[in-house]
């Protein structure tokens, strides 16, 4: 166990307090309320527990990165995996193609959240340089005051005994709608953190202020996968997909404009099944007979009533050709029994003879090991190194696997 890295605050940075994923240190400098607003609000990320030296805290973060806002200290967790190669697998977690040449860009000293908000805030920036997206919408209401076409039969029915009211249908060019909500929503999101960056937060407020005729309505990821794109707002593509990603990592917690309780950690378990699930669907796009699922959910009983979510199920003409299940851990010999036995369940259940589990193990592996007929293999995905190298080792592990089909 080692000491925390504690930068003490200063004229334009709060204290900031550093550690990596997975791993534990003693912390000297955290106060008896600090470390019970992280035991209370944030021990899902992290473990918190007294140290042998009086006043010590041992800190253990778990499979969670990114940043930890408290009221007057920022806890940064730091992923294992290069920035840049984070980031990189990031685009392909998280559909942000158009953003994929900015991962040569990011430096070891950077802050992965940071990063990602300057991306979406020049974004942003731009879109409302150009003008931001209007549209035709229509609505039916009851107002006192006709201003559309008069539905005359429902304001008959409704209004037999409010006749002050008329039941119109009216169509207005507005720019009230889901697309500029959801950059409203989380420009008003972000304007609530404190950031490293000088100037960065009132930057945000200065480009929200742009969206000011725009409902502040709560938005979900889930509505960011409503928008119908056209060739009207297909520039807004890049733009929601990243905010889906601030949006879906991001916590607020406390009163109005309080930064006391404030989070942004991406699951690294999550991004690794994604990133290889998509990086790999990415290299069957000129072949239409293969399919790449993506938790997929399965039937385990005849009686339907257990259901199995394997990461990804590969498809051949439509019918299940191979079962694959990523591992964010290091291969220690073989793979852990819960997880062989799920994978030998999958295969059982899809009437597959082999699975293949993927781990993000530096060393090469290369287990195979036969359970009732069933070939379990196990692979490795080493995510160390340059980003030109790491992009060049997903290549072969992809072009290796294919070659497979």
């Amino acid at each position: 166990m080692s000491d925390c890295r504690f930068v003490a605050a200063d004229a334009t940075s709060p204290a900031t307090l550093f550690l990596r994923e997975h791993e534990s240190c003693q912390c000297a400098t955290l106060t008896a309320e600090q470390a019970s607003q992280l035991h209370r609000h944030f021990a899902r990320y992290l473990a918190i527990q007294p140290a042998w030296q009086p006043g010590a805290w041992e800190l253990t973060a778990r499979q969670y990165v990114g940043v930890i806002v408290l009221e007057d200290l920022r806890i940064q967790i730091e992923p294992k995996v290069n920035l840049q190669n984070l980031f990189y697998m990031l685009t392909y977690a998280y559909d942000l193609a158009d953003f994929r040449q900015e991962a040569a860009t990011l430096t070891p000293s950077e802050e992965i959240f940071e990063f990602i908000v300057i991306i979406f805030l020049r974004q942003v920036e731009q879109l409302v340089q150009r003008g931001i997206y209007r549209a035709y919408i229509t609505e039916e209401e009851n107002q006192p005051y006709l201003r559309g076409r008069l539905l005359l039969a429902d304001h008959l029915q409704r209004n037999a005994v409010h006749v002050q009211r008329f039941y119109q249908r009216t169509n207005e060019f507005t720019a009230d709608v889901l697309e500029n909500r959801i950059l409203r929503y989380t420009l008003n999101l972000l304007a609530r953190f404190e950031y490293r960056e000088p100037g960065l937060r009132q930057q945000i407020r200065r480009v929200a202020s742009a969206f000011a005729e725009v409902s502040p309505v709560p938005i979900a990821p889930a509505d960011c996968d409503r928008v119908v794109y056209t060739r009207l707002n297909l520039t807004y593509r890049p733009r929601i997909n990243l905010a889906r990603l601030l949006i879906q990592h991001l916590s607020l917690e406390g009163a109005q404009g309080s930064t006391q309780f404030a989070s942004y950690l991406l699951d690294m378990n999550k991004v690794f099944e994604l990133f290889v699930a998509r990086f790999l669907a990415s290299h069957f796009t000129d072949d239409p007979s293969v399919q790449v699922e993506i938790q997929p959910d399965i039937w385990l009983d005849s009686d339907r009533q257990e259901k199995g979510i394997p990461d990804i199920v590969l498809r051949r003409e439509s019918q299940p050709y191979l079962v694959l299940d990523t591992k964010y851990k290091t291969f220690h010999g073989m793979p852990d029994q819960a997880d062989r036995n799920q994978m030998v369940t999958y295969c059982h259940t899809l009437g597959l003879s082999r699975g293949l589990l993927i781990y993000a193990d530096d060393h090469a592996i290369d287990h195979r090991a036969n359970f009732k007929g069933i070939l379990l293999s196990a692979r490795s995905l080493a995510l160390h190194g340059a980003l030109n190298a790491f992009k060049e080792r997903c290549q072969q592990f992809a072009m290796q696997f294919v070659a497979r089909l």
